[in-house]
């Protein structure tokens, strides 16, 4: 995967890879409790929004449970190729993704269809 991105290259992407999770990216931790993670051990969905775009070499696991914006994360997706004009968008798939109700049993449910539609409208809408 290519990190040198424009900003609609990364929504576009970011958005596809959201669309074809079976489920958030994380692990079940005291029975309900579910812990969302940048990378999970889970194949079927091995990373959320942000880590999708970590690359191995800069990804440890001191970075989870931490935000995008902690340094050490940031310096991570830096490293990688993200710019830090678009740790916004990131946070916003982010935080679309950590939201349990925006998950059904076999991905996205009727709300996340429609959240995700709404978030994309707002990030492509041009800046004044």
């Amino acid at each position: 995967m290519t990190h040198d991105l424009t900003d609609a290259q990364l929504i576009e992407q970011t958005a596809e890879y959201l669309k074809a999770l079976p489920h958030r990216s994380g692990v079940e931790k005291y029975g309900p409790t579910f812990e969302c993670r940048y990378r999970s051990p889970d194949e079927a969905a091995p990373a959320c929004a942000a880590g999708l775009w970590i690359k191995d070499e800069f990804y440890n696991e001191m970075l989870e449970k931490k935000s995008i914006y902690n340094y050490k994360v940031s310096e991570a997706l830096i490293s990688s190729g993200i710019k830090q004009s678009q740790f916004a968008i990131l946070d916003a798939f982010q935080d679309f993704h950590d939201t349990a109700s925006n998950w059904g049993t076999e991905g996205l449910s009727h709300k996340g269809k429609i959240r995700l539609k709404r978030l994309l409208e707002n990030l492509k809408r041009p800046v004044n």
